[in-house]
């Protein structure tokens, strides 16, 4: 009969033999590639080649046990880029050009699936960047997209074979006729390193493009963008102030600075409700024209009131009389009549004698005779 302490079994090899293959390939499958640190490519911020790239120092790991150590290099120095595109020989035919041959990837053209063509005017492109110890590579779009948000949304271009032990790095969205990069802070530069959640942060480029299934979100359909490129599809209601607005142009009308002008034709400034226009208080309103006009609207006559503190004056033009009338005094240090002989150069209603006016007339009178 067995007894406390009887050894039942003797093992002689440790149990964790028996195991490991279990482990490792448990590893290959769930972790067949991760970036533990670094491995980002960026901008070159020399402006020698406008678009070579630098990659930071970095590890990563093949089945999360065989570790890959990076040293970081600029493409310009060395150049270690590697330009990855499928060939007009067929699909799926890649062609890669010569290790040492060029530092810049190539933002002129896209991969149509057989071969390399230039971009289009107003598209845009997602490139993909792989690293090693060695090089960096650069896989040519495989997609061309109507705005950065669609880019953003599309699908990473595909690895060719043989390179799909080098760890991703970034994508970069190129648009026809780019010169140089855009900031990697912009949402051009999209962080699609395989990580481990909580491993290493994502640096930083930051942007929610290598995510999955937001299509409506991705898109922004529902929001206004900063590069303008996206109009309003009803009205805005602000509700707050909106203010470091340089220049604002709304259909016909620019407001630019203290101006406001006509972007064509004419401006016209009316109100939207009641029948008053107000124009703010000024010490002087300077109207820089040879050619004003007042032209009245409904009526046939044309009125000018000026109101001050305790009398008005007014000047009514009588489209009919064709006459100007003044409501008021009216004091001048000349009256020059400009009229023929035969008519009369002055009509006066009132019988009343103005002595001075008189005495001026009979002077006339007489110098006729």
């Amino acid at each position: 009969a067995c007894q406390e302490g009887d050894i039942w079994e003797v093992d002689t090899e440790p149990s964790i033999h028996d195991i490991l293959p279990d482990i490792q390939d448990g590893l290959e499958n769930v972790f067949p590639l991760v970036v533990s640190s670094g491995c980002l490519v960026s901008e070159d911020t020399d402006a020698t080649d406008p678009f070579d790239v630098t990659l930071s120092a970095g590890a990563y790991y093949h089945d999360l046990h065989a570790v890959h150590t990076i040293a970081a290099f600029d493409t310009r120095t060395a150049n270690t880029l590697i330009r990855c595109f499928i060939d007009g020989s067929g699909p799926e035919t890649w062609d890669f050009t010569a290790d040492g041959a060029q530092s810049e990837i190539d933002v002129a053209n896209w991969n149509s699936g057989t071969s390399l063509i230039g971009t289009s005017v107003g598209k845009y492109y997602m490139g993909l960047f792989l690293v090693s110890e060695d090089n960096v590579f650069w896989i040519s779009a495989q997609e061309q997209h109507n705005n950065v948000a669609a880019a953003i949304d599309g699908v990473l271009p595909s690895i060719p074979p043989g390179l799909a032990l080098f760890p991703r790095s970034v994508a970069y969205i190129y648009k026809h006729g780019d010169t140089a990069f855009e900031p990697v802070t912009s949402d051009r530069w999209i962080d699609v390193r395989p990580l481990v959640t909580g491993s290493v942060a994502a640096g930083p480029i930051t942007d929610h493009g290598n995510l999955v299934g937001l299509q409506d979100v991705v898109d922004h359909l529902y929001a206004l963008l900063i590069d303008g490129s996206r109009a309003l599809t009803g009205p805005w209601a602000a509700n707050n102030d909106i203010t470091g607005v340089t220049k604002l142009v709304v259909d016909n009308i620019q407001l630019d600075g203290n101006t406001i002008n006509a972007t064509f034709g004419n401006l016209t400034v009316k109100p939207t409700s009641g029948s008053s226009l107000f124009l703010g208080i000024a010490n002087v309103i300077q109207i820089l024209s040879d050619d004003v006009r007042i032209v009245p609207g409904a009526n046939t006559d044309a009125k000018l009131l000026f109101i001050g503190t305790t009398n008005s004056g007014q000047l009514l033009y009588m489209e009919d009389e064709d006459e100007f009338r003044f409501a008021s005094l009216v004091q001048a240090t000349q009256l020059k009549s400009t009229v023929a002989d035969g008519t009369a150069p002055l009509v006066i209603a009132s019988t009343d004698v103005v002595p001075n006016l008189n005495a001026d007339l009979a002077v006339f009178v007489i110098s006729r005779r």
